[in-house]
């Protein structure tokens, strides 16, 4: 069986080789899918994840 990703070890390794306004949008990105991830009902659609996105200074949909 194969071993689980660890989404944090996949974040640091493509922000170590992004420029510096993707490391910051793949950042702001994570975080608000963590966020959403702890919200019933779950709502990942693009509207909302570019919303909230935004928000929080990160790309929008």
């Amino acid at each position: 069986m194969a071993k689980p990703v660890d989404p944090t070890l996949v974040l640091q390794e493509l922000c170590a080789s992004a420029t510096t306004r993707t490391a910051n949008a793949l950042t702001v990105l994570n975080a608000v899918l963590e966020q959403q991830s702890k919200i019933t009902p779950l709502d990942f659609s693009m509207a909302t994840i570019g919303r909230l996105s935004k928000e929080q200074g990160g790309p929008s949909a």
